[in-house]
């Protein structure tokens, strides 16, 4: 079973992601006693399968996109997180749209991330974060200034 379950909602229904790679997304079922899980997307990026939630995921009404900041472990001399958003279309629920891999801090291997608001407007992500299992950090991101990976086929 994936441990890395991430909530979102869709409407007045509660969903989750079960797994990435490939897209495997479930709901609580209206009895409130039954989860549904099914494969809901196939044709994501092979790197997919890595991919572990780290928030859940918040919706953006103006532009119909559910967005989630993922995380990718690497198993290196100390393990490191890499980061990314991925993006689901509000309403299909498909993959819309993904960025490239990332770190906050250069010199921290361990950094680890479990939530983010929508701040000023729908202009800025407010992301919190913690360094070496230590610290307590809130990082501003700028929507705007957040790149994504090229429109491709997948």
């Amino acid at each position: 079973l994936e441990k890395n379950w991430v909530l979102f909602s869709k409407g007045d229904e509660l969903w989750f992601v079960y797994d990435w790679g490939p897209l495997r997304l479930g709901r609580l079922t209206e009895d409130g006693q039954t989860l549904n899980v099914e494969i809901t997307q196939t044709e994501v990026p092979a790197f997919f399968r890595d991919v572990r939630g780290s928030t859940n995921g918040v919706y953006l009404a103006d532009q119909r996109e559910i967005w989630f900041l993922c995380h990718i472990v690497s198993y290196e001399d100390r393990r490191r997180y890499y980061h990314l958003f991925i993006v689901l279309h509000g309403d299909t629920l498909v993959l819309k749209k993904w960025t490239p891999l990332f770190v906050f801090e250069k010199e921290t291997p361990v950094e680890y991330s479990l939530g983010f608001v929508i701040d000023d407007g729908g202009k800025n992500w407010i992301v919190s974060k913690s360094c070496l299992d230590r610290t307590t950090e809130f990082l501003v991101v700028p929507i705007q200034d957040i790149p994504f990976v090229p429109p491709t086929t997948i």
